[in-house]
């Protein structure tokens, strides 16, 4: 049943496996009140009545309602979230400034070998050399389509289609792949190809003849460990044909595959969930709402007065006669006849004319309090929304209405949280390839480690994790007053003519103005000043 179930696109949970384990935690609850004495109800002690309950969360009856273990439907969440990305324009808000601001044109390496351990290890080599030529060369390659499986975009490009796609699907799924000429190559896959080979004979047997298990298509050991990937490559034929990757090398022991989470509902979970889980349903909402309110306000504006007739009043319609006169017709002709003589003859609407109103009638504008209202009921659920994303809604709107305080306390709050995404998205993605980009390097003789080759061999994972150590950094918010911060920075820079100790390094303060490389900057300062008197001694006198 289940596997009909999962096919056709139903929720792939067996019920009676559900029933079965809710059974066995009933019977468990029975027992263990039966075996305790001080569990079956009331008793005495002493001179008095004592009731003993289970506490469950519950303080008053019917609050919570009974416990829920909610189990995702992977392909249900995943197939909703990229449906409200593509047609709700509240979460294209929220998705689009938060997908440009993680990644944005692409987070930048900064090598930074550990100096202290490569010393503790023997190893004497200068490392300023090593961390110039890998940052230069994996620059070009990260830049280029020589880094893509299909040659079609840079490695940018597929940081930004892994966050987008773990962010709405769950999870994705990169492969590196590595040609004969030693060039390591990224292709990201979405996570609504990786299944369990169900139709596939042998896969599943051979798993289990390596003490392995396969869940929604992971393969894991009995550690927990992720040891390969199947994924759909052609569903042309009557049946599906698949595609098993390993996790990791078994040449090099190097990470070759893995899944990028977006959020996962439990640590003991293979599959990742939709960071919209939450609040799909009140998107959906709030979408309905806005399109009717837009609609209700389009329909009043075709009808701008309405005539409003008492008990008394004959009913006359003091507009008739106008409009008889403006459109040269008898009224009751029919919408086609009425349309094609008004196009010519029509007038202007009032003209600024004033209406007598027959007895006991008056003339009413239509109007509604909706549109009114709009913008304080949408804005109260927008933050809501927002605030569920870890997005301040300024930053999703681009308005900053405040004082400067409050925008720029906004504003740093989500540069906290940008750092934690940053770094998230660069260990599951960038930092992978890294790795694995950074040993092919050297074994080509690209760039001088003496230490790297022995310790790998070796396996001494200290000096190879030393050599690899790393950060990415990425674009920084604009700030609201440069001037500010820039003489914040200077104050923490300190005046050493003044014995002042500088509190961050001059690379720190560059990188938190956005203003690009010190080191770059440094060199070509220095190349414009010694420029500058050439140019202006060739410069002609007036």
């Amino acid at each position: 049943m289940a596997f009909w179930n999962s096919w056709f696109g139903k929720p792939s949970i067996d019920e009676q496996v559900v029933e079965n384990i809710l059974q066995q935690e009933v019977s468990a609850v029975k027992q263990q009140n039966t075996s305790n004495s001080f569990f079956d109800g009331d008793f005495h002690t002493g001179n008095y009545m004592v009731n003993t309950f289970v506490f469950n969360g519950e303080k008053s009856h019917g609050e919570l309602g009974n416990p829920i273990n909610l189990l995702p439907d992977y392909k249900a969440l995943r197939l909703r979230a990229y449906e409200a990305d593509f047609t709700n324009d509240t979460v294209k808000i929220v998705t689009g400034k938060f997908f440009k601001w993680v990644i944005g044109t692409g987070l930048k390496l900064r090598s930074e070998p550990n100096k202290v351990v490569l010393d503790i290890e023997g190893i004497k080599e200068p490392l300023k050399p090593f961390r110039n030529n890998v940052e230069s060369y994996f620059h070009t390659y990260a830049s280029s389509t020589m880094s893509d499986y299909s040659g079609k975009q840079d490695l940018h490009d597929n940081a930004r289609d892994v966050l987008k796609t773990s962010f709405l699907g769950g999870d994705c799924l990169t492969v590196l792949r590595v040609d004969n000429d030693y060039n390591l190559t990224v292709q990201v896959i979405d996570g609504q190809h990786i299944c369990t080979p169900i139709l596939s004979n042998g896969y599943i047997e051979a798993a289990k003849l390596r003490g392995n298990k396969i869940k929604h298509g992971v393969e894991i050991d009995k550690r927990g460990q992720h040891v390969a990937f199947y994924f759909v490559t052609q569903t042309d034929n009557a049946l599906p044909t698949y595609e098993r990757i390993e996790a990791k090398s078994k040449s090099t022991g190097l990470t070759m595959a893995w899944l990028t989470y977006g959020d996962k509902q439990r640590i003991d979970h293979v599959r990742g969930v939709s960071n919209l889980s939450a609040i799909l349903e009140k998107v959906k909402k709030l979408d309905r709402y806005t399109e009717a309110s837009v609609s209700a306000a389009e329909e009043r504006a075709k009808i701008p007065f309405a005539i409003e007739h008492s008990r008394f009043s004959d009913g006359e319609n003091p507009l008739l006669g106008a409009l008889k006169k403006n459109q040269g017709v008898d009224v009751m002709e029919s919408s086609y006849a009425t349309g094609a003589k008004l196009a010519p003859q029509i007038a202007a609407t009032a003209n600024k004319q004033v209406w007598n109103m027959p007895i006991d009638s008056k003339l009413k504008a239509l109007e509604s309090n909706s549109e009114i209202n709009y913008e304080t009921f949408f804005k109260a659920i927008f933050v809501q929304i927002c605030a569920s994303m870890d997005l301040p809604p300024e930053v999703a709107l681009q308005q900053y209405n405040s004082n400067y305080s409050a925008s720029r306390a906004a504003i740093n709050g989500f540069s906290f949280i940008l750092e934690q995404y940053r770094d998230k998205y660069s260990k599951s993605f960038y930092k992978k390839v890294y790795v694995v980009w950074l040993h092919l390097h050297i074994l080509k003789n690209k760039v001088s480690a003496s230490g790297y080759l022995p310790a790998f061999l070796n396996k001494n994972r200290y000096v190879v994790e030393s050599y690899a150590n790393s950060r990415f950094i990425g674009q920084r918010i604009p700030h609201i007053d440069p001037k500010k911060e820039a003489d914040a920075l200077r104050i923490m820079l300190g005046d050493p003519s003044k014995g002042e100790q500088p509190l961050i390094t001059h690379e720190d303060a560059t990188e938190q103005l956005g203003n690009g490389d010190f080191f770059e900057n440094h060199d070509k300062v220095i190349e414009e000043r010694e420029l500058a008197p050439k140019q202006n001694a060739t410069k002609p006198e007036n």
